[in-house]
């Protein structure tokens, strides 16, 4: 299987089983709710992130999930250090913020319960 190593891609624990049920479980299928495998030829934008309970990751900058509203964009392309100042994130990516807790919860949630729809 054809596969790319990224430097540049960010991501984190919710990319790991994906990329790892790619590459062991010869195409079978799997629930991939937020992850994507990490070593694809060509990265799957959007989920091209990395997130936990304290802050969210992309190819832009830094997100506290802590509440407070900020963007910290990256000091340079090749690395993940940020600037001091922040910003205010896009509507878009505040959204996103808000939603994907919410789909996990709930994914977690429908998993405990049995629901199948």
């Amino acid at each position: 299987m054809p596969w790319t190593y990224d430097p540049t891609r960010v991501g984190s624990h919710k990319d790991i089983f994906p990329t790892l049920y790619h590459f062991s479980l010869s195409d079978a299928y799997y629930h991939a709710l937020a992850g994507r495998n990490m070593l694809a030829p060509v990265d799957d934008e959007n989920r091209a992130f990395g997130y936990n309970v304290s802050l969210w990751i992309d190819k832009h900058g830094a997100y506290p999930m802590s509440g407070k509203v900020a963007f910290y964009p990256w000091e340079s392309a090749d690395g993940l250090r940020t600037d001091n100042d922040s910003a205010i994130p896009v509507e878009q990516q505040q959204a996103r913020q808000k939603a994907l807790p919410e789909l996990l919860r709930w994914q977690l949630n429908s998993q405990l319960r049995g629901f199948t729809d």
